[in-house]
């Protein structure tokens, strides 16, 4: 009988474990080919991908093409779930395989216009750009087209579908995906112009963290409708739980005259939000012409920071504003009609059919698009007014024109000539390479504006209002080989100004840069164990900043005071 009870109380014990050991047996399925020969027809020559023990594919190719099509398999083999839910993500197709809870995201992203940006631009890639994203795309298809279903990632199985060829579309799409969501602001002129509304123009100032006068920099020297702003706010909830937001980022260099080794050392802090996979992917390319190892991004065919055998290189988010929103108004008359200098003009109309698992019947997104760029907000029976967003993302082909220049640049001139082509996201690029040198370059498309600052809603309807083209490339902040003898960028404001006018950005705070300017700015030899530590130093200046101010104040809560006391 008590054999019996122990037999029957061990069973729970017994099932879980064979659930897990089930579990187990099909997560090891889809684990990447480490070792053994593989044959596809299109490749050029002989290629050698060799992991190391950090699983990081190092890839050895005679020819780019063969190269980018291994870059590509190796993604799709370690990251192919993640790929497929970030094209998902800008093309607006998320509800197609998650069901109902995916629909306002996709609605989102339709009337964005990402995919159909894509589309439209892609007949304007350079031929060497064109021929890397081929041939990477070709590379991801080989491997989903030899996996069988079982052997794909979990999530495949668990909802049942086998995802279609990658296309050049994908990977372009993608790439504005990313100039969108680390070039914010556009939703900030939103929330400023409600707050606006709701408190009036000086409470709205007093409440908002201003970059003050002497922060730390790179380079040294209307009226809205409630109505309108509530149903965003509240659609935009649901969005941003499938959209990527941006994070912050740190990186530094100093110069040989100030590192132990007598070289330069450059690091590079790209903390995006935390998340499993890592957005970035480490990788090593080597070809003739190319040798390149650092972070990747699945999806797209390039090292986007690391280093070659001439020079390295890291990002910080520029967060300069390359997004604007316009307030529009709709003839009630006719709502496909805007209002600009004086008469009504016609948006235009794209009509977006999303599927949605699980049902019959897709939905249909009416998108209107105003010279500007879309209607982004729901539009509402009876209201005559709307936003729409201009954006670099949206008009550009973001990174992908750069990518290759970046990788293959032997110096400091062909660094900047190939950063002259980056247009989205604005980034912060610090440099070093083995002669010694070290410089910073702010990338990307800067707008010029006339009057307004861009850090409101403009009225819409006004010529006064519009881009007057972007700032030349060579009037955009940088510096080369400073007297400092170290560069620091750290998601602050890059420079005071340019010669076309004050730069604008939502920067953040200078505490960053500030300390780490302190931790650099020192007598002693640095080394790469002082870099290690300053990327993991925890001294937060407004905390202390905080504690100089608390002796100030009492609290009737004894347990806050004494905590206050300590």
């Amino acid at each position: 009988m008590f054999g019996l009870l122990r037999s029957l109380a061990r069973f729970p014990a017994t099932i879980f474990g064979l659930i897990v050991c089930l579990i187990s047996f099909v997560l090891h399925l889809s684990l990447p080919k480490k070792k053994g020969t593989l044959s596809f027809p299109g490749l050029l020559g002989k290629v050698e991908v060799v992991r190391d023990s950090w699983g990081t594919p190092h890839i050895f190719a005679k020819n780019n093409q063969d190269l980018f099509f291994a870059l590509g398999f190796v993604h799709a083999q370690d990251r192919l779930w993640q790929m497929e839910f970030t094209r998902r993500a800008a093309a607006g197709t998320l509800a197609e395989v998650l069901g109902e809870e995916a629909v306002e995201a996709d609605r989102f992203m339709r009337r964005v216009g990402l995919s159909r940006n894509a589309s439209e631009q892609v007949g304007s890639l350079s031929k060497a750009t064109r021929l890397s994203l081929e041939a990477y795309s070709k590379g991801v298809n080989a491997y989903i087209k030899r996996t069988p279903r079982w052997r794909l990632p979990i999530e495949f199985l668990l909802l049942r579908y086998r995802p279609r060829p990658w296309s050049i579309i994908d990977s372009v799409a993608m790439s504005k995906l990313i100039g969108w969501m680390i070039s914010p602001n556009w939703d900030a002129e939103i929330v400023r112009s409600w707050l606006i509304e709701k408190l009036g123009p000086e409470k709205a100032r007093a409440i908002e963290p201003r970059y003050p006068d002497d922060g730390s920099v790179t380079v040294p020297p209307g009226s809205t409708s409630s109505r309108v702003m509530r149903a965003f706010l509240k659609e935009y909830r649901e969005v941003s739980k499938f959209i990527p937001q941006a994070g912050a980022s740190n990186t530094w260099a100093i110069d040989g005259s100030k590192s132990v080794s007598g070289k330069p050392l450059l690091a590079c802090d790209p903390h995006l939000p935390a998340s499993i996979p890592s957005f970035w992917y480490e990788a090593h390319l080597s070809s003739p012409s190319v040798n390149a190892i650092g972070a990747s991004i699945p999806g797209l065919p390039a090292v986007i920071f690391g280093h070659n055998k001439d020079i390295a290189w890291g990002i910080s988010s520029g967060l300069v504003d390359q997004k604007d929103v316009y307030f529009e108004k709709l003839n009630p008359k006719n709502p496909k009609q805007y209002w600009y200098e004086g008469s009504w003009r016609n948006a235009a109309h794209v009509t977006e059919s999303i599927t949605i698992r699980g049902k019959d019947d897709p939905v249909y997104e009416d998108v209107l698009i105003t010279h500007h760029g879309p209607l982004m907000n729901p539009l509402i029976e009876g209201e005559d007014k709307a936003f729409s967003v201009r954006s670099i993302a949206a008009e550009s082909l973001g990174l992908l024109e750069s990518a290759y220049g970046i990788m293959t640049a032997a110096n400091w001139s062909d660094f900047r000539a190939a950063l002259a082509h980056w247009s989205s996201p604005s980034m912060n690029f610090m440099y070093a390479d083995r002669e010694g040198n070290i410089g910073y370059q702010l990338a990307g498309l800067v707008p010029i504006r006339s009057k307004r600052s861009g850090l409101m809603p403009s009225d819409g309807s006004i010529e006064e209002n519009e881009w007057m083209g972007f700032v030349p490339f060579e009037d955009l902040p940088h510096i080369f080989n400073p007297r400092t003898h170290f560069l620091v960028a750290a998601n602050n404001m890059p420079a005071l100004k340019t010669p076309h006018g004050p730069l604008r950005g939502e920067w953040a705070d200078p505490y960053r840069i500030s300390r780490i300017t302190k931790l650099l700015n020192t007598e002693n030899m640095v080394s790469p164990n002082d870099f290690r530590n300053i990327q993991g130093d925890i001294y937060s200046v407004p905390a202390r900043e905080l504690l100089m101010l608390l002796p100030e104040v009492s609290f009737k809560d004894p347990k806050a005071q004494a905590i206050v006391e300590q």
